[in-house]
């Protein structure tokens, strides 16, 4: 029986993200009817390292460290009994072999649905976005290996949490500086609304009737029954509106109380060289402590206070991951990045939290910066 969940690239902030979402509501009390596809269900989780994982053990995944992508004795070993995939590609200059070991392996070994991660505007790649045309490489590869009903892709905007990178910038000198002009539009999302909504695709379905519940032996086989019913290959989650860098500005103005705030369209090169000095700062070594009491009781949480799984690591921003970034930029600058749609307000069933919610309704993880 393939009872089995694998996420990989657990060390990138959207990996870790996603595992410990659904490792969090994996255990909580769940009502009768998923308790038992809880108890027979087993997540394992694919990183480079362990060092950082540990919460995550903690929460009962099986960790798993990766000494190469690329063997495929190991990766078909890791994928055996496993009946769900979260591909996440790898932050490498070997992405594309990489990634099709592991499809490859997905497929040989019987797994019988995979939802690759992956962001907007890789359809728009042209020669010089190295890494973005290696995402839509690997989106057709997977689409070649797992038919429409086994396999879903889901693209997502820039998130929100980006912006905490910018926090010693915004400290020091406040101001901004991407290499894209002012009036430039393009999409910003909350990562807290990315998670939530592909915990929601995966884990609720619209069929509420017990019986069919109980068909499933667990939790890996009820995720791909709800995805399978969406009948949709290709998720885009973007914000319901754009900005652009001069409403960036503004939302940090209002929500981190900043006066003079300025923008400033900067190079490529000196963009990468400044998240290379983030990789490095102390600042970005852990985890904050949140605050989670409000003042009317120590019982109560800050409900739209970022969780603390979503705040971005220095460790998270090896050399291939801002070129990512910064290739992301560069498509928005050439007015790429426009693209709106629905599919994450509809995946989480409430508005989307904007730009200027997030700065506002973390203040507190800014003003570490100072």
């Amino acid at each position: 029986m393939k009872n089995c969940i694998l996420v990989t690239n657990v060390d990138s902030l959207l990996g870790y993200a996603l595992s410990f979402r659904f490792l969090e509501d994996w255990n909580r009390e769940l009502e009768e009817n998923y308790s038992s596809l809880k108890e027979k269900t087993e997540f394992r989780l694919l990183c480079r390292e362990r060092q950082g994982m540990e919460d995550l053990e903690m929460l009962g995944a099986k960790i798993i460290e990766v000494a190469d992508y690329e063997n495929q004795e190991k990766i078909k070993e890791f994928m055996n009994g496993v009946s769900y995939v979260m591909f996440l590609p790898e932050n490498s200059n070997q992405k594309i072999k990489q990634g099709e070991t592991v499809i490859q392996c997905a497929k040989d070994q019987g797994v019988e649905y995979v939802t690759m991660f992956s962001y907007m505007g890789v359809d728009y790649a042209k020669n010089e976005h190295k890494h973005f045309n290696e995402y839509c490489h690997l989106e057709k590869f997977v689409a070649k290996h797992f038919n429409n009903k086994s396999h879903c892709i889901m693209r997502s905007s820039m998130w929100h949490q980006f912006f905490y990178y910018y926090g010693p910038m915004i400290e020091d000198e406040n101001k901004i500086q991407l290499p894209m002009r002012e009036k430039t539009e393009f999409g910003s999302i909350d990562l807290n609304d990315l998670v939530d909504a592909v915990y929601n695709l995966s884990s609720f379905s619209d069929i509420k009737n017990d019986t069919q519940q109980h068909i499933y032996n667990n939790l890996a086989q009820l995720y791909i029954a709800n995805l399978r019913e969406r009948n949709k290959t290709l998720f885009e989650f973007t914000p319901r509106h754009n900005i652009t860098p001069e409403k960036l500005i503004q939302a940090v103005t209002d929500g981190l109380e900043h006066k003079n705030m300025t923008y400033e369209k900067t190079s490529s090169e000196t963009m990468y060289d400044y998240l290379r000095r983030i990789h490095n700062d102390n600042r970005f070594r852990q985890r904050p402590i949140y605050q989670c009491a409000t003042d009317i009781g120590e019982d109560q949480f800050k409900l739209n206070e970022d969780r603390p799984y979503t705040f971005p690591l220095g460790r998270n921003l090896n050399n291939c991951v801002i070129e990512d970034i910064v290739e992301y930029w560069k498509l928005a600058d050439s007015g790429k990045e426009q693209h709106e749609t629905d599919d994450l307000e509809r995946a989480i069933g409430r508005h989307s939290t904007t730009v200027d919610q997030f700065f506002k309704h973390n203040k507190d993880q800014f003003n570490r910066f100072r």
